[in-house]
């Protein structure tokens, strides 16, 4: 049944899928994706048919915090296409791996911050940067931290920006959180560029994905003088990264 909901071929109603995490079953993934599925709102009709436990309490209030009106999360591949303005990377020690800008340079992780970095040898704004940090055995995507929506309110009130869009996707298995921030521009940074038509913005794309208890950030950032202009190898780059091998 799980397979032909993703597939597209049945529409089940939520009161069928929440009764199959009370199957007596040893299929533990597939209790997972239902779950995954009903936090992140592809199900707005009434849980009310589900027995009152710890879970049905949990998915009710992430539900009505979520509000989402969408009816399903689409599954988009892992970009792979060659392009001469990206050049596959991949990490065997950590697990990972994406295609990154042609050209920037390389840098190992700071503790506590990153573990590795991608930067633009031209100008300072632009950078690709991979984040990891562990996550309890209970988190096994990016849904049991919070709805799309809860999680990127406290991203935005951390960076004190705007929300200029925010977007959930399956790859590979993956439920992926992807975001667009807008704030202020350090001012105080020295730049290069025209004197009288000077960025003002930081424009931050950021994604969210977990796999093997292991929660994952990339975040791209950019100016609002040079987005438009690499918006597309940035987006592919984010399109292209995957926590595994």
């Amino acid at each position: 049944y799980l397979s032909n909901y993703l597939n597209k071929k049945i529409n089940y109603p939520t009161n069928y899928l929440t009764s199959c995490l009370s199957m007596k079953t040893d299929s533990y993934i597939n209790k997972q994706i239902v779950k995954s599925l009903l936090i992140t709102g592809l199900f707005t009709n009434s849980l009310t048919n589900y027995p009152t436990n710890s879970f049905a309490e949990e998915t009710q209030v992430v539900s009505e915090q979520t509000k989402s009106t969408d009816n399903e999360i689409p599954v988009v591949p892992l970009f792979t296409k060659r392009s001469v303005d990206l050049t596959p990377y991949s990490d065997i020690a950590r697990g990972f791996k994406l295609q990154r800008p042609f050209g920037y340079n390389e840098f190992d992780g700071v503790s506590g911050s990153y573990i590795k970095k991608f930067s633009s040898l031209v100008d300072y704004d632009e950078n690709v940067i991979v984040g990891s940090t562990t996550t309890s055995a209970d988190k096994k995507t990016v849904a049991d931290f919070g709805s799309l929506d809860k999680i990127g309110e406290k991203l935005a009130k951390k960076r004190s920006a705007t929300i200029k869009s925010s977007s959930a996707h399956l790859t590979d298995g993956l439920l992926y959180f992807v975001y667009e921030f807008e704030y202020p521009l350090d001012e105080n940074i020295p730049r290069t560029g025209s004197k009288t038509n000077r960025p003002t913005k930081t424009i931050e794309l950021y994604e969210l994905v977990v796999n093997k208890n292991k929660l994952w950030s990339l975040q791209i950032t950019s100016n609002d003088k040079l987005f438009p202009k690499h918006e597309e190898i940035f987006r592919n780059t984010l399109a292209s990264f995957i926590p595994k091998l």
